[in-house]
């Protein structure tokens, strides 16, 4: 950490972004995946398999006119 407070002293904002390009491109997709994950085990364990069932069935009957 006291390092990258140097770069910023020395190189100024330059110095201390250095880097963060990668750094998000590395991290992005993780937090992604991490955040869908999430949002559907917490919609599982909410509504359960049965509303996800339910839903699937009414849009097929829906489309077929039943």
């Amino acid at each position: 950490m006291l390092k990258k407070i140097c770069y910023c002293l020395l190189e100024g904002a330059k110095g201390f972004y250095k880097g963060i390009v990668p750094n998000l491109l590395r991290v992005t997709p993780a937090c992604a995946i991490t955040f869908v994950v999430y949002e559907n085990t917490s919609h599982l364990l909410l509504y359960g398999w049965s509303s996800t069932d339910n839903n699937n069935n009414s849009d097929n009957n829906n489309k077929t006119g039943h």
